[in-house]
């Protein structure tokens, strides 16, 4: 078997199977470019921010920084 047979048998077939939203999102970005990366990027920086906030703050209760 080779690996890109093995790939989408392990992953696509017994893990994820048919992902609903991705038709959906890839009209969404051609459509709507702007707003499509806009949201992703709003999401990603406040994912991004909240994340180094609660390292900062674990890492502030333990007393390294």
């Amino acid at each position: 078997m080779c690996l890109s047979k093995l790939y989408k048998w392990a992953w696509w077939g017994a893990k994820v199977g048919n992902e609903m939203l991705t038709p959906q999102f890839r009209r969404l970005a051609k459509a709507r470019p702007v707003f499509f990366w806009g949201a992703v990027g709003t999401i990603t920086a406040a994912l991004g921010a909240g994340l180094s906030g609660a390292i900062w703050f674990i890492l502030h209760i333990v007393g390294i920084c």
